[in-house]
């Protein structure tokens, strides 16, 4: 039995991607209508009198804390799934 060349390999690979990404095209107007998208963001500031988190005998510094969390939901409640995701990124600055 012959070993496919990396070459052809690879092209297959490239076509079956590209159907994929066809019909999930052609799907997506379909299953869009189901879901519902809400994004959001949430802000908060914090106060701390060690921000470095110094030992004892160190020397504290105190700042105040920014976190920024953006995120978004996904829902969907169809007759034979239901799905609830929601996703949130946390950074500090």
């Amino acid at each position: 039995m012959a070993n496919k060349s990396p070459r052809a390999s690879s092209r297959l690979r490239i076509r079956v991607l590209a159907q994929a990404l066809l019909l999930a095209g052609v799907a997506q107007p379909v299953l869009a209508a189901d879901w519902t998208v809400t994004p959001n963001l949430t802000a908060s500031e914090r106060y701390t009198d060690n921000v470095n988190l110094a030992p004892s005998s160190g020397k504290k510094e105190s700042d105040f804390i920014t976190e920024v969390r953006p995120g978004i939901q996904l829902y969907k409640n169809g007759r034979r799934l239901k799905v609830n995701i929601n996703y949130s990124l946390q950074s500090l600055t």
